[in-house]
């Protein structure tokens, strides 16, 4: 079992365009940004593919082994999202669940359903170790998380009609939700996106993944395998006399 956390973020304004025809232009004048925290717990299964050659074999025994990671994980997340408060004079991060950016909820989009920011996950990768002792190693490790939803970002269907926001928040939360829901204005004051145009992508699931360095230390003394299985050998000293 391991435990992990850390934070992830996001932000149209990173996107790379060349003209105002590149799809990269289209995400840029989304103008979206968002940051999450992340805490996750998992059971995952190491796979080391030279350890099924037979002890015998020189590769069973290298210091420097190849695994593979297969597992199953709870994780919990919290997507915010920014703009700019002019009384502030800086910028403000919201939770974005709760304003129903996209409808979730809402009787006029009866299929968008309110998504839950805890859920599971299914975590995969490799990795590289090597033995430094008996019972210590480095190593690093890839582990790619595949989810079951679009919300990691809170971006998924498409713009919805900002003036459905009073009707299910206090006036606060539906002027934020109407800023956080729609930022193009920003970039482009002339032509906005509007309802019904598409704010994500919702037939491909959110992904992250994560990239660590290991130091292990085995600390339990653990009879090794061939010890357990070895044929016992008696031997007699010459003078023994046998009957």
């Amino acid at each position: 079992m391991q435990y992990t956390f850390g934070q992830i973020a996001g932000s149209d304004q990173d996107a790379a365009y060349k003209s105002t025809s590149d799809n990269a232009y289209r995400r840029y004048k989304r103008n979206l940004d968002f940051r999450s925290k992340i805490s996750e717990g998992s059971m995952i299964l190491e796979w080391y593919p030279l350890k099924c050659f037979s002890y015998t074999k020189a590769a069973h025994h290298w210091s420097l082994q190849p695994y593979a990671l297969l597992g199953l994980g709870v994780y919990s997340f919290n997507p915010q999202g920014s703009y700019f408060d002019e009384i502030a004079d800086d910028y403000v991060w919201v939770d974005l669940q709760p304003l129903r950016t996209e409808g979730q909820g809402m009787k006029e989009y009866p299929y968008r359903k309110p998504y839950k920011l805890t859920q599971t996950n299914i975590p995969f990768g490799f990795g590289l170790t090597y033995k430094i002792t008996e019972k210590s190693s480095l190593g690093i490790e890839v582990l790619g998380r595949q989810l079951f939803t679009d919300y990691l970002d809170d971006v998924s269907q498409t713009y919805i009609d900002p003036k459905l926001f009073e009707n299910y928040l206090n006036p606060e939360a539906a002027e934020e939700a109407k800023i956080l829901n729609n930022k193009s204005n920003i970039i482009d004051p002339d032509n906005p996106y509007v309802t019904g145009q598409k704010r994500g992508e919702p037939n491909n699931y959110d992904f992250y993944y994560s990239i660590s360095i290991k130091y292990s230390v085995r600390i339990s003394k653990v009879k090794s395998i061939v010890n357990v299985f070895r044929k016992k050998i008696y031997k007699y000293h010459d003078n023994e006399i046998c009957y």
